[in-house]
């Protein structure tokens, strides 16, 4: 199947992420305002987009690709 959808041009990529970035790149996906979510369950958790050049720990380690 796969030999066959790449014959078609169509790539296939998957990644693993928990529920709350799942989420907020679902939100994203449906409206580019969504910046941040919060699920609240079994335990709570938040995430939010940020600029990568705002993040410190990643100044100097972003590429041009």
């Amino acid at each position: 199947m796969r030999r066959f959808l790449v014959l078609y041009g169509v790539f296939l990529f998957f990644e693993q992420v928990n529920d709350t970035v799942g989420a907020l790149s679902l939100g994203y996906y449906h409206d580019p305002d969504t910046v941040v979510l919060v699920v609240f369950g079994t335990g709570s958790n938040a995430c939010y987009l940020e600029r990568t050049d705002a993040i410190i720990k990643s100044q100097g380690l972003l590429t041009t690709s």
